[in-house]
């Protein structure tokens, strides 16, 4: 893994002090200002020891850090529990990729596939990294032979000693009662903590502070290359859809494209079929005589599933699929693109149908994630047809990672709960119908709006309203009374804010 530390005790210090950072912050709490705190503090601990150890990172990967840190910011802003765990597995995902890569060839510069199994391979190697400056650390202790020689003995004196003494001092205590009190006065002493408690504390401190070693370690020292300036493709140099070291194509280009025409003809018929009602609106279904439920909801899931699985079968095709001549490659991309465009008017046709469920059912989470989802899927179907028309697989694979954060980061900025609350009353204002007991069920970032909309409900919905922000204001005021500082988070302070203004 590279030449050996120079300050290992620094590390470790530093790792040690994540850990019992780690511990103050995240034990007993909610997330919140603990994250990016956190993830702040392993970015500067990695830039003071990279910068003593004289070892820079990669500047092409330092990019990874700054979106650590802005989706942990997240964190500390947003309450929904869907973006919480999403913002969560990206601050994990992109922190393995620093650890894999801090050091190593440009992130845009490799295979995608190759990044993903660098990270893999250092996520585990930070588990068992750590005793490397560990070790180093008690090889550089000046400590003399002699002494050894003499704390040795001393030391095995004890341990021998031990059960003699147990078994003399029971037998001691059987005979006299007074130095029996005596003894069991001594062994109940009282501490001013709870054992268990400490325990558990010390437990979470030394195992975050491993693993942090450990990432540390790997990060400085490289995942094979330690310089970060070695293998690296020479300039301008692209990677081709098809890697030398995925599965060799097996499949004859004549069968790729029977598979590709005989689905474009189904997905044809179906777009005609789609195509005198597509945009019908609210006609189709006074034609159909079909229920809102069941024209969007028994055909948006199935359609999305549709796309999902025929954007998977186009990227196995596209690495499996032999191509003798120029010819057979073009009618291959033909075919896939036929297959990408009409995939695309499937979306168009499903995202119409969740439209008009929200306009007839109001708008849910589970209904605004889906919808924008579409959105992000169809500019993955974008990416495929233009990386198989370019031959550049990289504008895919690498396009698909950045817009995902781009997607996930647009989520935090429209915060959907709020959306759904400002949806639903608008649509209650026409329609005079509301789900009122959903809204109630919102996190913290719907809360303001939720205040704000008690003046333009009637008497009933705003009961229900107001019992539900009573009982979120005790829960929040007492999480920030018991939680501390560490757990504040811009969401939950806001609707405490608000709620304060109904008195």
């Amino acid at each position: 893994m590279g030449l050996p530390l120079r300050f290992p005790r620094r590390l470790l210090l530093l790792a040690l002090l994540l850990g019992l950072s780690a511990d103050r912050l995240f034990v007993g709490r909610w997330l919140g200002l603990s994250a990016p705190l956190f993830v702040a503090a392993d970015l500067l601990a990695l830039a003071w020891l990279s910068r003593a150890e004289g070892r820079p990172p990669t500047r092409a990967n330092l990019w990874l850090g700054g979106a650590t840190l802005l989706f942990a910011s997240f964190l500390a802003v947003r309450d929904a529990p869907v973006l919480v765990v999403l913002d969560s597995v990206a601050v994990v995902g992109l922190l393995l990729l620093l650890v894999g890569h801090y050091r190593g060839p440009g992130l845009f510069r490799i295979p995608l596939v190759q990044a993903l199994a660098t990270s893999l391979v250092a996520s585990w190697t930070m588990g068992i990294a750590a005793p490397v400056p560990i070790q180093q650390s008690i090889r550089s202790l000046p400590v003399r032979r002699t002494h050894l020689v003499a704390v040795l003995p001393v030391a095995r004196g004890f341990v021998l000693a031990l059960p003699a003494v147990l078994v003399f001092g029971a037998l001691l205590m059987a005979a006299d009662s007074v130095f029996t009190s005596y003894v069991m006065q001594t062994l109940s002493f009282q501490v001013p903590f709870d054992p268990a408690s400490a325990v558990y504390h010390m437990l979470v401190t030394l195992a975050v502070a491993w693993l942090c070693a450990g990432g540390l370690v790997v990060a400085l020292r490289g995942q094979g290359q330690p310089d970060g300036a070695h293998g690296l493709p020479a300039q301008g140099e692209t990677q081709r859809l098809y890697w030398p070291y995925l599965p060799r194509p097996i499949l004859g280009w004549i069968e790729a494209l029977t598979i590709l025409s005989a689905l474009d003809a189904l997905f044809s018929i179906f777009m005609l079929v789609q195509g005198a009602y597509f945009f019908g609106g609210l006609d189709t279904l006074a034609r159909t005589g079909m229920s809102y439920a069941d024209y969007a909801r028994h055909g948006f899931f199935e359609l999305l599933t549709v796309a999902c699985l025929a954007l998977a079968l186009l990227g196995v095709l596209a690495v499996t699929t032999r191509h003798h001549t120029r010819l057979h490659r073009s009618l291959f991309n033909t075919a896939s693109g036929a297959m990408v465009v009409l995939v695309l008017g499937m979306l168009g046709s499903a995202f119409q149908r969740m439209w008009l469920y929200e306009e007839a059912y109001g708008f849910t989470r589970l209904r605004v994630y889906t919808h924008s989802f579409m959105l992000w899927l169809a500019i993955v179907l974008f990416l495929y047809l233009t990386a198989l028309l370019r031959d550049r697989a990289r504008i895919f694979v690498f396009g698909c990672m950045i817009t995902a954060l781009v997607y996930l980061a647009g989520l935090n900025v429209a915060n959907p709960d709020a959306l759904i609350v400002r949806a639903n009353i608008a649509r209650y204002m026409v329609s005079g119908k509301l789900d009122v007991n959903y809204l109630g069920t919102l996190s913290a970032d719907a809360t303001p709006n939720l205040v704000a909309s008690l003046g333009k409900v009637d008497a009933g919905a705003q009961n229900i309203f107001l019992a539900t922000l009573h009982q979120q204001q005790m829960v929040l005021a007492n999480a920030r009374t018991q939680q501390g500082w560490p757990a504040w988070n811009l969401a939950r302070a806001r609707a405490l804010a608000a709620q304060d203004t109904m008195r």
